[in-house]
């Protein structure tokens, strides 16, 4: 679950429930929100294109350790932005 930028992973945990039961669901605090927070980040990371990277890293993590071969990308607000820029990179 892509979210809304600077909302934490918890925000959408409840209506997340029916989802839960059939699927793995892994809701990921973008860089700089959430736990991945850090006053002393450094601020020239925070750009679309590396959270698009970072989308990338987790999505090839996600499909090599559960032996998937696809996944269901689904985003809220800003993180449907997102999403698709995903979908659209050179992956």
């Amino acid at each position: 679950m892509i979210q809304k930028y600077k909302l934490d992973r918890n925000n959408l945990n409840e209506s997340l429930h029916i989802l839960k039961e059939n699927f793995l669901v892994v809701n990921w605090d973008q860089r700089g929100s959430g736990k991945s927070y850090s006053f002393f980040m450094d601020k020239d990371n925070f750009t679309k294109n590396q959270l698009v990277n970072d989308a990338k890293e987790i999505i090839e993590y996600l499909c090599k350790n559960y032996g998937k071969d696809k996944i269901i990308l689904v985003g809220h607000s800003w993180g449907t932005e997102l999403g698709m820029d995903i979908i659209k990179s050179d992956f």
